[in-house]
């Protein structure tokens, strides 16, 4: 047996690592080394590289497991995600596609009955009950904690990405979150507001309308307190909001002009292509006095201490700006968070914004190779119209995402477009990225058909899965998590992975904790006694490739290493499995499938 060290925070665990399943490692890697873990910085443990990537003479997959592995996190063992069948596999694709962008979440019965069990109470607090429960009363109160609403929606985040039938809608919530990134765990308003920012303000506007969307992030006390807005008055500004607003949520840095005068901007002042510092400076005036209710005033009914968006017009800078070549006169002053909106307005209406954001989609929907921005000329001009169809493609969708800026239902009818279009690269650029590691945990749940149902109680899946790289709203730059395969696909990244796999297979498969059970037995068996395969190593590897994968392995040799992790040096086209053969060695089957690079690919 092989010990193979697990670090995880205020714990130490260690778990045998059988010859077979070292051997199995050992054979899909092309090594004669051991199998390396995860070692604390400086150790002296020598860690190969590792990397994922598709086979340049690989199939494409079906383009129902492009679609679930792209779209969902993951196919789930029992198509609780319900993707027809008909035969017809693009027509099969269009209606999944928009049923998902047309969730009815009463009908997700499943998925909220495992929350409901999971007893999340902040869930279903209101914004003032929050602030008044978890921010002003848990210094009187030990049995409300300010960390409570961030825990709940952390679990809460993991049940509905394992179960939620609305899985594109998951994906675009994870989506969003990481666009409009807040740390949660400052310990302060994020955290004890939290249940607000996912339920009101990221989720009621995933597939809704940008605009709207930015205004309530912009009000919300977890963005106001992150990026200090709330401290943003006419004696002190403070341009952190109105810089990440420009840079990371609306236009992006790509469509930054740098420190040069505004009047210099092609297009100034009718339709600036790109901002300037100017622009930020003068944002930062327009969202002076946007602040947090978060005091009361004797005499004042308007200070209420409740946590809710307040628009203070003592804080706020009262005279005229200019942002994006328009003029905002003195007067706008005296009506109540119109600077404010205004700047909302030019920039959900910016082409530039369009183009961003749609790139930031298809990035995170087809493929690493979005269509780059283009400086413009003189020395950098975009291709010409017929030139580049892919550039064209993403025109098309940036110019329809901003004829749509006030339409309520901008975003789903442009991930529509962006998915199903004659013209979308969708189903040809399988493999040009691999999952996050959120993806790859919560589709490892799925493929298995885990039953998972995490807890207050039981937090050591939370430990593992930190490891991983992408613990969720941990995030403590603006920016967001890396969404480009570069950032992924390297030792310890990979290696964590391995590590949450060891760990679902290693607590789950004994069926006997409450919050994680695995059974990759039951189906086995079931599928022999259908006469769907025979007990012969081969057929049972392939059965579990093609359940796991969809598709076969891109490498003979990872195959062969999942064929004798069962055969055990058999021969695996005529050695008939017992029972207790295939009890003990599937688990370890599997789990080499779910490590494999196939499985990493989307």
């Amino acid at each position: 047996m092989e010990i193979v060290k697990h670090n995880s925070p205020g714990a130490a665990r260690y778990r045998t690592m059988g010859e077979g399943e070292a051997d199995g490692w050992r054979a899909m890697q092309g090594s004669d080394g051991p199998p390396p873990m995860p070692a604390p910085v400086n150790d002296g443990f020598f860690v190969p590289e590792v990397g994922v990537a598709r086979a340049a003479n690989a199939p494409m997959p079906p383009l129902r497991v492009i679609a679930l592995t792209r779209l969902a996190f993951g196919p789930s063992l029992n198509n609780s995600e319900e993707y027809p069948n008909t035969g017809n596999p693009d027509a099969d694709f269009v209606a999944w596609v928009n049923q998902q962008l047309n969730p009815d979440f009463n009908a997700d019965t499943g998925c909220n009955a495992r929350i409901t069990a999971a007893n999340l109470p902040t869930l279903n607090k209101s914004l003032p009950q929050l602030w008044t429960d978890h921010m002003r009363n848990p210094t009187q109160n030990p049995n409300l904690k300010r960390h409570d609403p961030a825990d709940d929606v952390y679990i809460a985040t993991f049940i509905r990405a394992t179960y939620s039938k609305w899985q594109l809608f998951e994906l675009l919530v994870d989506f969003w979150h990481n666009h409009f990134n807040v740390y949660a765990w400052d310990w302060s308003y994020a955290m004890a507001t939290w249940v607000h920012y996912d339920r009101d303000v990221i989720r009621a506007h995933a597939l809704g309308n940008f605009r709207a969307m930015l205004e309530a992030v912009a009000k919300s006390p977890a963005m106001l307190f992150y990026l200090d807005n709330y401290i943003n008055t006419v004696a002190g500004p403070n341009e952190n909001w109105a810089r990440e607003l420009f840079e990371l949520h609306a236009l992006g840095a790509e469509n930054y002009a740098g420190v040069v005068p505004r009047e210099s901007v092609p297009g100034y002042p009718a339709a600036p292509v790109k901002y300037c510092d100017g622009d930020v400076y003068e944002a930062t005036r327009c969202f002076t006095g946007w602040r947090v209710n978060d005091e009361k005033k004797q005499g004042d009914p308007t200070f209420k201490d409740d946590g809710t968006f307040l628009y203070d017009a003592s804080r706020h800078d009262r005279f005229q700006k200019i942002v994006l070549g328009t003029s905002f006169p003195e007067t706008w002053a005296n009506e109540a968070e119109k600077d404010g909106r205004v700047v909302l307005d030019k920039l959900a209406s910016h082409p530039g914004t369009g183009r961003y954001i749609v790139r930031k989609l298809w990035r995170r929907f087809i493929g690493d190779s979005a269509p780059r921005p283009y400086k413009g000329p003189p020395d950098d001009p975009p291709p010409a119209p017929g030139v580049n169809p892919t550039h064209d493609f993403l025109e098309e969708c940036a110019a329809y995402w901003t004829s749509l800026w006030q339409d309520p239902q901008q975003i789903r009818k442009v991930v529509l477009k962006l998915l199903t279009d004659p013209k979308s690269p969708f189903k040809t650029t399988f493999g040009d990225k691999i999952k996050r590691p959120f993806e790859a945990a919560i589709s490892m749940l799925r493929a298995i058909g885990a039953d998972f149902r995490p807890d207050k109680e039981h937090w050591d899946f939370g430990w593992i899965y930190e490891s991983m790289g992408q613990d969720l709203f941990s995030r403590r730059p603006p920016d967001g998590y890396p969404d480009v395969k570069q950032a992924w696909n390297n030792t310890t990244s990979i290696l964590m992975r391995w590590r949450w796999c060891n760990w679902v297979m290693e607590e789950g498969v004994p069926q006997d904790r409450s919050d994680i059970k695995v059974d990759v037995f039951a189906p086995t068996i079931n599928a022999i006694n259908s006469g769907t395969i025979n007990r012969t190593p081969n057929s049972v590897a392939d059965w579990w490739i093609g359940r796991l994968l969809g598709r076969p392995m891109m490498s003979a040799q990872s195959r062969k290493a999942v064929v004798d992790m069962l055969a055990r040096g058999a021969n695996p086209s005529t050695y008939s499995l017992s029972d207790n053969q295939l009890r003990d060695r599937v688990p370890d089957a599997v789990a080499l499938i779910l490590m494999s690079p196939d499985f990493q690919l989307r």
